[in-house]
């Protein structure tokens, strides 16, 4: 039985479950017997560096040397210190490791060929459309594929010899929100508007247009619009969005089958691309190639709503449960009554196994507090900050069937504990912390359900709260005989 560590950052609220699918189904596909051990934060939501530091100590859980491979997607992690850190203490380890859409030394890397795909927009627009006026609105410097996209938006200026005067560059995000504060800071700027706006990815082009259409200004009669990546949006907004993708499923399969290819001693390359297939819809002027298109998109279309319209159903009954489980988590009184409070509701996120480990330490602290005395928590009570102690007491084992609360259980590390029998087992791992203290983590044995319907930050901020609210009413009180090196 092999087993894989999977490193990755979600960005903002979302799950990017392709990653571990991807793996499984090539695990499954090719024979291969293998546990998946899924690492992940959602850290860039914070704002807060403090915070984002607790969640990614989630990082400095695995030892990697215990894992036959490894595969990181960190492409969000904006702390190049930690992630300096991790890529050196994986090559100590010697594990194998694949990147996705990432390049790092000693790693193996599959990647989106993010630079030819975006050049073949940029050409399209230049050479199709006569387009000669750019403004180009780029993501986050410090992202891989972003950085590959810029690449090519500086190529291309310099290829094509546009004059200074034509061209503008702006930086921004990821978001729809980005994309119309990029809008406004470029008219802002500029009075002539170009032949054409060149997004990042599709949710800046959607918001674009969306802000320029405030102005009465149509794509593509006004001006045209091009956005990467193929999201459901490009496909099914007005007008259709001219963009790149592709399947990121099939990152996730490559990066398994690499794995794969070097237990088996085959010779493997270091760095594999993935084509993105080009898509030339309404924003750039394009039109369908034959009337059956416009026929299947309307087809698409009603499925697509339906789908829609059931996915919105879906969130709002998920949003009523978390609003009902953050007022009884915040009503608890003690750790046990969070505990019991949480073993009501674990049938509902149709996983197979959880388990909360938390530092002995809060724990014990959990327990002075309850005389409710006068004294304060003593300065030698500390938490282990930079990662997780070697033992750690497993305060909720839930197996499927039931809950066990307080088991009194202590594990070094995460094996023989987080074994299974069987293959194609898949743990979903997260990160409780108060601030950028590991208090302890949480473990979610076959979370394809909550992964996939993009309940896990949800589900984790909700027993986080809980635990940092009922900390802090704590904190304030435990017995004075707990402080020994207190004087006389």
């Amino acid at each position: 039985m092999k087993r894989v560590a999977l490193l990755m950052e979600s960005w903002e609220k979302y799950f990017t479950y392709a990653w571990p699918s991807g793996i499984m189904d090539q695990f499954m596909k090719t024979g291969v017997k293998a546990n998946l051990y899924v690492f992940n934060c959602n850290a860039g939501i914070c704002g807060d560096e403090m915070i984002a530091s607790g969640k990614r100590q989630i990082y400095k859980l695995p030892d990697f040397k215990d894992f036959d491979g490894i595969i990181i997607e960190l492409n969000n992690t904006t702390d190049r210190k930690l992630l300096d850190r991790i890529i050196a203490e994986i090559n100590v380890s010697g594990v194998p490791t694949v990147a996705i859409n990432g390049e790092f030394e000693g790693l193996y890397s599959v990647c989106t060929d993010n630079y030819h795909s975006f050049m073949n927009i940029l050409n399209h627009l230049y050479y199709s459309h006569a387009s000669r006026d750019f403004w180009f609105i780029t993501g986050p410097e410090d992202n891989y594929e972003n950085r590959s996209r810029l690449k090519a938006v500086k190529d291309f200026i310099r290829d094509k010899g546009l004059a200074r005067e034509s061209y503008a560059i702006h930086e921004g995000g990821f978001d729809t929100d980005s994309g119309r504060a990029s809008w406004r800071a470029l008219r802002a700027s500029y009075a002539k508007i170009p032949d054409v706006v060149v997004c990042t990815n599709d949710n800046v082009a959607v918001g674009v247009i969306a802000e320029a259409e405030l102005e009465n200004l149509r794509v593509p009669d006004n001006f045209l619009v091009t956005g990467f990546d193929n999201l459901d949006k490009a496909r099914y907004f007005t007008p259709r969005i001219t963009t790149a993708g592709v399947v990121r499923e099939r990152l996730g399969a490559m990066a398994a089958q690499v794995l794969t290819d070097i237990w088996n001693g085959k010779a493997v390359s270091r760095s594999s691309m993935l084509e993105p297939v080009n898509i030339y819809w309404d924003s750039c002027g394009c039109m369908p190639a034959r009337p059956d298109d416009l026929v299947s998109v309307r087809s698409d279309m009603r499925e697509y709503t339906k789908k829609q319209i059931l996915y919105s159903v879906e969130r709002e009954e998920h949003s009523r449960r978390d609003a009902e489980l953050r007022y009884h988590l915040q009503h608890c009184g003690t750790l046990e009554d969070i505990l019991v409070e949480i073993e009501k509701w674990v049938a509902m996120w149709h996983c197979d196994s959880l388990d909360i480990a938390v530092q002995p330490m809060f724990r014990r602290i959990q327990k002075l507090s309850a005389a409710a005395c006068e004294e304060i928590i003593p300065d030698n009570y500390s938490y282990e900050r930079d990662g997780y102690p070697g033992v750690m007491d497993v305060c909720l084992s839930y197996d499927g069937a039931r809950a066990k609360v307080n088991s009194g259980l202590e594990i070094n590390g995460m094996f023989p504990y987080f074994d299974r029998s069987g293959t194609g087992n898949v743990f979903l791992f997260e990160s409780i912390s108060f601030f950028d203290i590991p208090i302890g983590y949480i473990s979610i044995e076959g979370a394809g359900y909550i992964m996939e319907k993009q309940y896990v930050f949800d589900i984790v901020e909700a027993i986080t709260d809980a635990l940092g609210a009922m900390s802090m009413r704590s904190k304030k009180k435990v017995p004075e005989e707990a402080d020994s090196s207190r004087a006389d």
